[in-house]
Protein backbone atom coordinates (compact mmCIF):
# COMPACT_ATOMS: atom_id res chain seq x y z
CA UNK A 1 0.00 0.00 0.00
CA UNK A 2 2.83 2.06 0.94
CA UNK A 3 4.63 1.40 -2.35
CA UNK A 4 1.33 2.36 -4.29
CA UNK A 5 0.81 5.81 -2.03
CA UNK A 6 4.43 6.53 -2.88
CA UNK A 7 4.86 5.67 -6.50
CA UNK A 8 5.56 9.25 -7.41
CA UNK A 9 8.00 10.12 -5.12
CA UNK A 10 11.89 9.11 -5.48
CA UNK A 11 12.60 9.06 -1.89
CA UNK A 12 10.43 9.20 1.36
CA UNK A 13 11.60 11.66 4.59
CA UNK A 14 10.30 11.01 8.20
CA UNK A 15 10.26 13.60 10.84
CA UNK A 16 8.53 13.77 14.24
CA UNK A 17 5.60 15.58 14.02
CA UNK A 18 3.78 16.31 16.86
CA UNK A 19 6.28 17.00 20.17
CA UNK A 20 5.36 15.81 23.54
CA UNK A 21 7.38 16.37 26.41
CA UNK A 22 10.31 13.69 26.86
CA UNK A 23 9.63 11.89 30.25
CA UNK A 24 6.35 10.61 28.12
CA UNK A 25 8.51 9.34 25.94
CA UNK A 26 10.04 5.47 26.56
CA UNK A 27 13.74 5.00 25.64
CA UNK A 28 13.69 3.71 22.19
CA UNK A 29 10.90 6.01 20.63
CA UNK A 30 12.99 8.96 22.51
CA UNK A 31 15.90 8.92 19.98
CA UNK A 32 13.70 9.73 17.51
CA UNK A 33 12.60 12.72 18.99
CA UNK A 34 16.02 14.00 19.51
CA UNK A 35 17.38 13.26 16.19
CA UNK A 36 14.20 15.84 14.93
CA UNK A 37 15.58 17.99 17.61
CA UNK A 38 18.77 18.08 15.94
CA UNK A 39 17.65 18.74 12.80
CA UNK A 40 16.12 21.93 13.97
CA UNK A 41 18.88 23.42 15.59
CA UNK A 42 20.67 22.85 12.73
CA UNK A 43 18.20 24.40 10.67
CA UNK A 44 17.29 27.11 13.04
CA UNK A 45 13.84 26.65 12.92
CA UNK A 46 14.91 25.92 16.99
CA UNK A 47 17.14 28.36 18.77
CA UNK A 48 18.45 28.88 22.20
CA UNK A 49 17.06 31.91 23.97
CA UNK A 50 20.23 32.39 26.07
CA UNK A 51 24.38 31.49 25.57
CA UNK A 52 24.31 29.94 28.58
CA UNK A 53 21.56 27.33 26.88
CA UNK A 54 23.63 27.55 24.05
CA UNK A 55 26.70 26.45 25.47
CA UNK A 56 24.48 23.28 27.39
CA UNK A 57 23.11 22.56 24.32
CA UNK A 58 26.16 21.85 22.37
CA UNK A 59 27.86 20.32 25.45
CA UNK A 60 25.25 18.08 25.79
CA UNK A 61 25.08 17.13 22.62
CA UNK A 62 28.98 16.63 22.62
CA UNK A 63 28.04 13.77 25.65
CA UNK A 64 25.54 12.02 23.89
CA UNK A 65 27.49 11.46 20.79
CA UNK A 66 31.36 10.65 22.62
CA UNK A 67 30.65 10.46 26.29
CA UNK A 68 31.22 12.66 29.00
CA UNK A 69 34.86 13.20 28.19
CA UNK A 70 33.79 15.20 25.08
CA UNK A 71 35.01 18.13 26.80
CA UNK A 72 38.05 17.43 26.25
CA UNK A 73 37.77 14.78 23.04
CA UNK A 74 39.00 16.41 19.58
CA UNK A 75 36.37 14.28 18.04
CA UNK A 76 33.90 16.64 19.36
CA UNK A 77 34.67 19.25 17.46
CA UNK A 78 32.23 18.34 14.24
CA UNK A 79 30.05 18.52 16.94
CA UNK A 80 31.22 22.50 17.94
CA UNK A 81 31.33 23.36 14.58
CA UNK A 82 27.46 21.60 13.25
CA UNK A 83 26.37 23.89 15.78
CA UNK A 84 28.52 26.67 16.38
CA UNK A 85 26.10 28.96 14.91
CA UNK A 86 24.58 29.38 18.51
CA UNK A 87 27.73 30.24 19.94
CA UNK A 88 30.17 33.10 18.79
CA UNK A 89 33.53 31.21 19.93
CA UNK A 90 35.60 32.60 22.03
CA UNK A 91 37.76 32.27 25.49
CA UNK A 92 34.94 32.92 28.03
CA UNK A 93 32.60 30.12 25.58
CA UNK A 94 35.47 27.44 25.72
CA UNK A 95 35.67 27.81 29.53
CA UNK A 96 31.62 27.88 30.09
CA UNK A 97 31.48 24.86 27.91
CA UNK A 98 34.74 23.03 30.02
CA UNK A 99 32.65 24.32 33.03
CA UNK A 100 29.66 22.51 32.32
CA UNK A 101 31.73 19.30 31.25
CA UNK A 102 32.66 19.15 34.54
CA UNK A 103 29.04 19.56 36.12
CA UNK A 104 27.67 16.78 33.87
CA UNK A 105 30.79 14.51 33.80
CA UNK A 106 28.83 11.39 36.30
CA UNK A 107 25.96 11.22 33.40
CA UNK A 108 25.56 8.46 30.88
CA UNK A 109 24.86 8.77 27.42
CA UNK A 110 21.57 8.07 27.99
CA UNK A 111 21.51 10.89 30.66
CA UNK A 112 22.50 13.34 28.89
CA UNK A 113 20.45 12.46 25.65
CA UNK A 114 17.51 13.02 28.57
CA UNK A 115 18.73 16.24 30.04
CA UNK A 116 19.15 18.12 26.84
CA UNK A 117 15.31 16.67 25.81
CA UNK A 118 14.34 17.92 28.88
CA UNK A 119 16.42 21.53 27.91
CA UNK A 120 15.14 21.50 24.20
CA UNK A 121 11.62 21.01 25.69
CA UNK A 122 11.43 24.84 27.21
CA UNK A 123 12.47 26.49 23.92
CA UNK A 124 9.97 28.86 23.09
CA UNK A 125 10.07 27.19 19.52
CA UNK A 126 9.90 24.03 20.83
CA UNK A 127 7.65 22.05 17.99
CA UNK A 128 7.35 24.33 15.30
CA UNK A 129 7.80 24.21 12.06
CA UNK A 130 8.41 27.07 10.18
CA UNK A 131 7.22 28.00 6.74
CA UNK A 132 8.77 30.59 4.51
CA UNK A 133 6.78 33.25 2.98
CA UNK A 134 6.80 35.60 0.47
CA UNK A 135 7.41 38.61 2.82
CA UNK A 136 3.58 39.61 2.78
CA UNK A 137 3.79 43.05 4.68
CA UNK A 138 6.62 42.37 6.35
CA UNK A 139 5.89 38.79 7.16
CA UNK A 140 8.63 36.26 6.80
CA UNK A 141 8.22 33.27 8.14
CA UNK A 142 4.96 31.92 9.77
CA UNK A 143 5.94 29.24 12.67
CA UNK A 144 3.16 26.52 13.60
CA UNK A 145 3.15 24.51 16.76
CA UNK A 146 0.82 23.00 19.73
CA UNK A 147 0.27 26.37 20.98
CA UNK A 148 -1.01 27.63 17.20
CA UNK A 149 0.39 30.34 14.91
CA UNK A 150 3.32 32.24 15.88
CA UNK A 151 4.23 35.34 13.19
CA UNK A 152 7.80 36.26 12.27
CA UNK A 153 8.19 39.55 10.68
CA UNK A 154 11.43 41.40 9.06
CA UNK A 155 11.72 43.78 12.23
CA UNK A 156 11.38 40.82 14.95
CA UNK A 157 9.98 43.26 17.53
CA UNK A 158 6.60 43.40 15.62
CA UNK A 159 6.20 39.24 16.03
CA UNK A 160 3.04 38.30 17.65
CA UNK A 161 1.47 35.10 17.73
CA UNK A 162 -2.30 33.83 17.40
CA UNK A 163 -3.52 30.62 19.68
CA UNK A 164 -5.42 28.05 17.78
CA UNK A 165 -8.93 28.79 19.91
CA UNK A 166 -8.90 32.24 17.76
CA UNK A 167 -8.85 30.73 14.26
CA UNK A 168 -12.33 30.74 13.10
CA UNK A 169 -11.52 28.94 9.68
CA UNK A 170 -8.24 28.52 7.50
CA UNK A 171 -8.20 28.32 3.46
CA UNK A 172 -6.08 28.15 0.65
CA UNK A 173 -6.10 29.51 -2.46
CA UNK A 174 -2.94 28.93 -5.06
CA UNK A 175 0.10 30.24 -3.27
CA UNK A 176 -2.14 32.25 -0.61
CA UNK A 177 -3.44 31.33 2.50
CA UNK A 178 -6.46 33.55 4.42
CA UNK A 179 -6.83 32.77 8.41
CA UNK A 180 -9.87 34.59 9.78
CA UNK A 181 -9.57 35.13 13.23
CA UNK A 182 -11.81 36.38 16.09
CA UNK A 183 -10.37 37.57 19.84
CA UNK A 184 -12.60 37.67 22.69
CA UNK A 185 -14.25 41.27 22.73
CA UNK A 186 -13.09 42.50 18.72
CA UNK A 187 -14.53 41.77 15.41
CA UNK A 188 -13.42 39.04 13.36
CA UNK A 189 -10.17 39.58 11.09
CA UNK A 190 -8.62 38.07 8.42
CA UNK A 191 -4.44 37.66 7.64
CA UNK A 192 -3.85 36.61 4.06
CA UNK A 193 -0.58 35.75 3.66
CA UNK A 194 1.45 34.83 0.08
CA UNK A 195 3.86 31.55 0.77
CA UNK A 196 7.00 31.92 -1.26
CA UNK A 197 6.13 29.08 -3.50
CA UNK A 198 3.60 26.14 -3.93
CA UNK A 199 5.11 23.78 -1.54
CA UNK A 200 5.55 25.99 1.21
CA UNK A 201 1.61 26.25 0.52
CA UNK A 202 0.66 23.27 0.69
CA UNK A 203 3.09 22.53 3.71
CA UNK A 204 1.82 25.34 5.71
CA UNK A 205 -2.48 24.44 5.21
CA UNK A 206 -1.33 21.40 5.65
CA UNK A 207 0.48 21.60 9.06
CA UNK A 208 -2.51 24.34 10.30
CA UNK A 209 -5.02 21.60 9.56
CA UNK A 210 -2.53 18.59 11.26
CA UNK A 211 -1.67 20.36 14.28
CA UNK A 212 -4.38 22.27 15.10
CA UNK A 213 -6.53 18.47 15.14
CA UNK A 214 -3.69 16.61 17.05
CA UNK A 215 -3.76 19.20 19.84
CA UNK A 216 -7.11 20.85 19.89
CA UNK A 217 -9.55 18.49 18.25
CA UNK A 218 -9.21 15.76 20.99
CA UNK A 219 -7.47 13.69 18.58
CA UNK A 220 -4.65 13.59 21.98
CA UNK A 221 -7.18 11.76 23.62
CA UNK A 222 -7.18 8.80 21.52
CA UNK A 223 -5.42 6.08 22.13
CA UNK A 224 -2.03 5.07 19.74
CA UNK A 225 -3.97 2.22 17.76
CA UNK A 226 -7.40 4.57 17.62
CA UNK A 227 -5.10 7.35 16.31
CA UNK A 228 -2.73 5.44 14.17
CA UNK A 229 -5.28 3.47 12.32
CA UNK A 230 -7.82 6.65 12.22
CA UNK A 231 -4.47 8.03 9.93
CA UNK A 232 -4.18 5.50 8.24
CA UNK A 233 -7.89 5.30 7.25
CA UNK A 234 -7.47 8.86 5.93
CA UNK A 235 -4.30 8.06 3.63
CA UNK A 236 -5.95 5.11 2.48
CA UNK A 237 -8.97 6.58 1.36
CA UNK A 238 -7.35 8.61 -1.42
CA UNK A 239 -7.01 5.53 -3.17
Amino acid sequence: MIRRQLRNYTALILRVKFYIQPQQLDVNTRKYLYRQLLQDLRSGTLKPSSKEQAIQLVTLIAQVHYGPSSGRNTNADSIFETYGQMLTPDEDVLQSIMGFCKKMSELSKGQAQMKFLQLASTLPLYGFERHVTGNTSGIIALLIGSSGLKIEYDMHERNLSIPFLEMMSISQNGDIIEIKTCQVGQSPRCLTVRMSDNDQTNAAYRSLGEIRTFYHDDVRDMTEQSFIGEILAKLWSTE
